[in-house]
């Protein structure tokens, strides 16, 4: 078997929020919760002995299965399994006793939030009241406990002009370390929105934010920002990657909570995408894709990668957001490197 560096346990399909990009009815995916069997023989199937297993709990909402976490937790640390747990959560149920168990754990957390005020607008409850207070309660929480957390942003046109705003909010909470970026994906409930970005405008925000980056940085609030960062590793250390993602190296695995196998959580509800389950096994952990053919050309390829291979199957090929993300910020990171280790 090649080496699993990590297993994404979708604990629960159900949600306490009803997002209005939210992909999780692609697939017609049901409201199952993971037993704690399939759960223990995922993690039989996939760690390695003498080896270290990240395991990220996802959903729907992985904190409404709360207490299966904690199951799960005893369980590797009475089996001696060596673990990194992280979850991604929207913040709406971290109080004071879910943040004591995520401290146990050393579990790192990241929250999902797109901004302030109108720019978090998509992120609500069934009811259509909205979500912020509560996850920035939760974010407080984690303050509270002692515990950092990351930002991740969906990038719609209801946000995109509030990216700098978020990286100053990120500077604010005290307790955030860093800032990632998802694109909008037409599926889901969001596949007739019309929420895509707006292109025109697109590169003056991204720019804006990490601009924003630059002087938070000088002020003493060094706020990363995920896809800047991983640009700045590859042209300092001088090398270019073969991929995008664990999903492309075979080194990852996502769990649904019936037990199928997927590559990885973003290709949950794809049949296509399915390599097996842990009743049956897994067919391989065959590598997905790399890039589109109409990224042969391009100059910035060697660092993207091509960019998601989930949003590109979700969406039936390259996304021109994306697309325009990526090369925007590649832009950036080059012209500061220049100016950083090259200067006149």
């Amino acid at each position: 078997m090649e080496k699993t560096k990590l297993l994404i346990l979708r604990l629960t399909d159900r949600c306490n929020l009803a997002c209005r990009y939210c992909y999780a009815t692609y697939g017609g995916i049901c409201k199952a919760d993971m037993p704690f069997e399939t759960a223990k023989a995922a993690i039989a199937l996939f760690a390695q002995p003498g080896g270290k297993l990240k395991i990220q709990f996802t959903g729907g909402e992985p904190l409404l299965c709360a207490g299966l976490m904690q199951q799960i937790f005893q369980h590797v640390k009475s089996e001696g399994i060596q673990t990194a747990f992280s979850i991604q959560t929207n913040g709406t149920l971290l109080t004071r006793e879910t943040c004591a168990v995520l401290r146990e754990m050393r579990c790192a957390v990241g929250v999902s939030l797109d901004g302030i005020g109108e720019a978090n607008a998509l992120r609500v409850y069934p009811d259509g009241s909205p979500s912020l207070d509560d996850a920035l309660a939760g974010v407080r929480a984690l303050a509270d406990a002692g515990m950092r957390c990351n930002l991740n942003a969906v990038v719609s046109r209801a946000n995109q002009n509030f990216l700098g705003g978020l990286i100053r909010l990120a500077a604010l909470l005290g307790n955030v370390h860093g800032v990632g970026l998802d694109m909008f994906r037409p599926i889901g409930r969001g596949e007739n929105a019309g929420l895509a970005p707006d292109m025109e405008t697109f590169p003056d925000d991204l720019l804006r934010m990490l601009e924003w980056r630059k002087e938070l940085a000088v002020l003493g609030a060094d706020i990363r920002i995920k896809e800047l960062e991983k640009v700045r590793a590859m042209l300092q250390a001088g090398v270019q990657e073969n991929f995008y993602c664990y999903a492309q190296t075979g080194f990852s695995a996502a769990v649904d909570p019936r037990g199928n196998i997927y590559p990885c959580a973003s290709f949950v509800g794809m049949p296509d995408m399915r390599i097996g389950s842990i009743a049956e096994g897994f067919r391989s952990m065959r590598q997905i894709p790399g890039m589109d053919e109409t990224c042969d050309a391009c100059t910035d390829a060697a660092i993207c990668r091509g960019g998601c291979p989930a949003g590109r199957a979700a969406c039936g090929g390259r996304s021109e957001t994306d697309c325009m993300m990526h090369r925007t910020i590649i832009e950036y990171g080059r012209k500061e490197y220049a100016e950083t280790f090259m200067p006149d």
